[in-house]
């Protein structure tokens, strides 16, 4: 973990968004897993390095690791709470973020209840300021073409989420045995975000840095990871839409927007995403992110 840290800090990444699971209502082998994963969350808090960059946490709620009681959701908050109080904790315009993975199982495991999401994230605000962290940034995840726009949609209805951000999305192809090529993956994520400038909510972009999930036997199609020139195209078509965009990044109090955008992923190794150098990429992405973003 302190490679880690120094790695990507080094390079100009900010924050990881880091991935936690509550594994209680999962069956034995995903529950016992879910321990294994959180511990990314321990091992950056105990960092000798932590200073060096920030964190926040996604609450990754996707089957089979669903929140569903008030008591699941109060014995969570608890943990995300306690963790807000590091100094390393991420905060945008003085406000601890925390996301919600996946804003759909938020809204279906509670039975499609916006008046019981809504109390749940007041909760969650109420703990915080109880606890000292202050104020709450809540950001929840869209998922594929997915659009909030309009008082009809469940996010905006309910009230208590400030934003949203998109983790990852990947073009609907057959698999085959050669990878599709990678400029599929960023055509995709550039026209994901330009239609962002339509949603009511401000968002977090992705950008895929590759995607081959083959190591985990998913049936879902590869894409070749990106060659530097690639990789700086991405980088720097990015950049130009962060600048031109209104809507693109963290909210703040004031309506306007932090820029901001997330790589997926650090390390997403069995699923082909990863900006963590490796014997034989070495520091090349990260290179290229500290020249298109010095």
């Amino acid at each position: 973990m302190n490679r880690e840290i120094e790695a990507a800090a080094t390079y100009g990444v900010d924050f990881f968004s880091i991935l936690w699971y509550y594994g209680n209502n999962a069956g034995g082998t995903d529950k016992a897993q879910a321990a294994y994963l959180n511990r990314g969350l321990d091992l950056f808090m105990k960092s000798s390095k932590a200073h060096l960059m920030k964190f926040m946490i996604e609450v990754t709620n996707h089957p089979p690791f669903a929140i569903i009681t008030d008591e699941d959701w109060e014995r969570s908050m608890e943990i995300w709470i306690s963790a807000m109080k590091h100094p390393s904790y991420l905060r945008v315009d003085g406000r601890a973020v925390i996301k919600i993975h996946a804003g759909y199982n938020f809204f279906y495991d509670l039975n499609s209840d916006t008046g019981k999401c809504r109390q749940l994230l007041l909760r969650m605000r109420e703990m915080a300021k109880e606890a000292g962290v202050g104020d709450l940034l809540i950001v929840a995840g869209l998922g594929g073409r997915e659009a909030a726009r309009g008082e009809g949609h469940f996010m905006v209805h309910i009230g208590e989420v400030d934003g949203t951000m998109q983790y990852m999305d990947v073009p609907g192809r057959p698999q085959k045995k050669t990878s599709y090529p990678y400029e599929n993956l960023v055509r995709l994520a550039s026209e994901t975000r330009r239609s962002r400038e339509q949603d009511v909510l401000p968002s977090v972009p992705y950008l895929p840095v590759g995607w081959d999930p083959r190591p985990w036997r998913d049936k879902r199609p590869g894409f070749s990871a990106p060659r530097k020139a690639e990789w700086r195209k991405a980088l720097a078509g990015m950049k130009n839409d962060l600048l031109q965009s209104e809507n693109l990044g963290f909210p703040n109090r004031d309506n306007s927007v932090t820029k901001a955008f997330t790589i997926y992923a650090w390390n997403e190794f069995g699923e082909g995403g990863f900006l963590a150098p490796t014997r034989g990429e070495k520091y090349m992405k990260l290179k290229q992110l500290k020249k298109i973003f010095r």
